[in-house]
């Protein structure tokens, strides 16, 4: 699921679509069950503690805005690292 923002993960969550895809992957139709993110760090903190399932995570990371606060991309990044695979389920998409 690409482009998880606040308002997207309420719609995405209000019509089902992270049960669909669940629901998908039980049944085999597909292998990884990943989105990606373009938000703050507490947005990913809800998503991946309410769907812990959440595979893989693109979050766009770029090393000079890792400390800004506006972009909050080191947070991000150890937000995905707190819940995931830090040696490959984390895929970094540069700006």
């Amino acid at each position: 699921m690409h482009s998880q923002t606040a308002d997207n993960f309420a719609y995405f969550k209000k019509c089902g679509a992270y049960e669909v895809a669940l629901e998908l992957k039980e049944e085999g139709k597909i292998r990884h069950f990943g989105i990606s993110f373009h938000d703050r760090a507490e947005v990913l903190e809800q998503i991946l503690t309410e769907y812990p399932q959440i595979e893989v995570v693109q979050i766009q990371f770029n090393y000079l805005d890792y400390d800004d606060p506006a972009v909050e991309n080191g947070k991000c990044y150890e937000v995905c690292r707190k819940h995931g695979n830090p040696n490959g389920s984390v895929r970094n998409e540069q700006s």
